[in-house]
């Protein structure tokens, strides 16, 4: 993501993104690469070379597991900051999208079972809301 916001900022040409891109690789990733290279149908475009890396690098069933994982999630040891900030990192990683309302439930029934008792007695009206109401009770509860 890093690399493709500095390509857009400056407005390379797609050859000078390949070569930008694997002046960073290293260990297997930069042999790999070097073998690539050497094959006549080699990416020629940043989009081919992330295509590409994507099918060696990134498992079929990543998108499953990330999606498994956002349902599963629960606050459990975790703050509510780092609770809240993986949910929303597996929401964008898995490109969910869904009513407001249902993130805010999705975010409400993961939360610990003392947090929740204390939330759902105040008035929340979005999901920031409901995040900073359940950091005031997470930090309430830490507290005794």
């Amino acid at each position: 993501m890093r690399v493709s916001h500095i390509f857009v900022t400056h407005h390379y040409t797609e050859e000078k993104k390949l070569q930008l891109a694997a002046i960073k690789f290293s260990g297997y990733v930069l042999i790999w690469w070097s073998q690539i290279l050497c094959m006549p149908n080699r990416p020629t475009s940043w989009r081919g070379m992330t295509e590409l890396m994507r099918r060696r690098f990134v498992p079929e069933h990543y998108k499953r597991d990330m999606h498994n994982k956002l349902q599963q999630l629960t606050q459990g040891t975790k703050s509510v900051d780092e609770y809240y900030k993986e949910m929303e990192l597996l929401m964008i990683r898995t490109k969910t999208r869904e009513d407001p309302e249902a993130t805010m439930s999705r975010f409400f029934n993961g939360l610990n079972l003392e947090v929740q008792d204390r939330v759902e007695m105040v008035t929340y009206y979005d999901l920031q809301d409901l995040v900073h109401q359940a950091e005031r009770a997470d930090q309430q509860i830490k507290r005794r």
